[in-house]
């Protein structure tokens, strides 16, 4: 009893010893793990690496994009610029780097920059924007590129052959500021499906076009819908004369849809615009199918053009004339010194306003008014029989030239915008 006692006590003894041990081995194992970690070169604190030059350039062109990004206002905004010499030099390859990426966020602050800085090496990149970026954006881009170097006749061209509306809005800005020999390419961009590309191009439309070149825009206007082509024949207002371009224009007078008429008639409103013909002006004139605004744009084409060939003919059908219509026979037949013209006047300015006359035009009053006052040397606020006394008196009208109709009726280049909102 007392010997197997003594033997569970032994083995008991001899298990707590070797527990013992065995902690004291991990602990050992452990601190000496710790020790080798402590000391080992991957536990030590790394020093910070030293930045590099480019690195240091980047956060440095990044810095100058955002200040010159909030300093919005022009003066300071100049001012920025200006500061930003100091560094050009130094920052001239990291800009290249950044314009080279389409989507970063200081697109715009860049290109600046990169004219300003007048680095040349940005054309590329400058250029490749005009695919990759918006509209406004690329054309800034465009325009910075031609700024550093003029656009070569190839670079234009690859502009314009683009298929991407932004490459030829840019392209197109660009030559609306510049002498050009790309007028077969603006021709038939004038007929472009996107709306906007046909503005951008009408701006760019050379002020002067040869016969060739209105050649192929006759062919161009005969494939446009009608808004799209009286947009592009009022452009022409501004274009230098020529026997072409008034065949041009008569030859729109035919067709059947009103907009393109009075946008023709419009054209034909220029300055020194000697017509060989007017009988296609004069039908449209007694054409009682067509509006009063085009029977009156029709009548203001003989007045600018100094024909009397039809004034005997504009008084035999005043009086069968809508009042607009009216108004305008009466300057084209003072410029004439006939008494009808003066007589006209006072007539749209006094008619009492019944019957079909109810909805007589203010404006076309106003304009007649300013007429007499600018022949008799009054006011144009004074009453009718003061006029009606000088006319009585035989009092010489002082027709020399008139002042401007004050009664707007030419199309405007933007006629096609305006018909794109309405459809809206």
């Amino acid at each position: 009893m007392r010997a197997a006692r003594a033997q569970r006590i032994e083995r008991a003894w001899r298990v707590r010893r070797v527990r013992q041990v065995l902690w004291a081995a991990t602990g050992v194992a452990g601190l000496a793990g710790f020790v080798a970690y402590v000391l080992s070169p991957m536990s030590q604190p790394r020093p910070k690496a030293m930045a590099s030059p480019i690195d240091a350039n980047v956060r440095d062109l990044l810095d100058v994009l955002r200040r010159l990004r909030r300093s919005w206002q022009p003066g300071s905004r100049a001012a920025m610029l200006v500061e930003t010499r100091a560094v050009a030099e130094r920052l001239a390859d990291a800009l290249v780097a950044y314009l080279a990426r389409p989507g970063e966020a200081c697109m715009v602050e860049a290109v600046s920059l990169a004219e300003f800085w007048n680095v040349s090496a940005a054309r590329p990149a400058l250029l490749a924007l005009a695919a990759q970026a918006d509209t406004d954006l690329a054309s800034q881009a465009v325009q910075a590129a031609n700024r550093l170097s003029p656009l070569s006749f190839a670079e234009l061209g690859e502009l314009l052959g683009s298929d991407q509306p932004t490459s030829l809005i840019a392209a197109l800005r660009v030559l609306t500021k510049c002498e050009h020999a790309h007028n077969g390419a603006i021709l038939e961009l004038l007929a472009h499906d996107d709306m906007a590309v046909r503005a951008a191009a009408r701006r760019a439309l050379p002020s002067r076009l040869d016969d060739q070149s209105l050649a192929l825009l006759d062919g161009v206007l005969q494939r446009m819908e009608p808004e799209v082509a009286a947009a592009t024949l009022a452009t022409l207002r501004r274009n230098q004369w020529s026997d072409r371009l008034a065949t041009l224009l008569l030859a729109r007078l035919e067709v059947a849809y009103p907009t393109v008429r009075c946008a023709a008639l419009s054209a034909l409103t220029g300055e020194g615009r000697a017509l060989a013909s007017t009988e296609p002006i004069w039908r449209r004139v007694v054409d009682s199918q067509a509006s009063p605004r085009e029977r009156a744009l029709a009548v203001f084409v003989l007045e600018c053009s100094g024909s009397s060939a039809h004034d005997d003919d504009l008084v035999h059908v005043l009086p069968s004339l809508p009042v607009l219509v009216r108004y305008f026979a009466a300057r084209r037949l003072l410029l004439a010194e006939r008494p009808e013209g003066p007589a006209t006047l006072l007539e749209v300015i006094t008619r009492s306003a019944d019957g079909d006359d109810a909805n007589i035009d203010e404006i076309i009053q106003s304009a007649a008014r300013r007429v007499l006052a600018q022949l008799t040397g009054t006011d144009p606020f004074v009453e009718p029989d003061v006029w009606r006394a000088c006319l009585a008196r035989g009092t010489p009208w002082l027709v020399t030239a008139l002042a401007s109709p004050e009664v707007d009726l030419c199309t405007s280049p933007d006629a096609e915008v305006l018909q794109e909102v309405a459809r809206e």
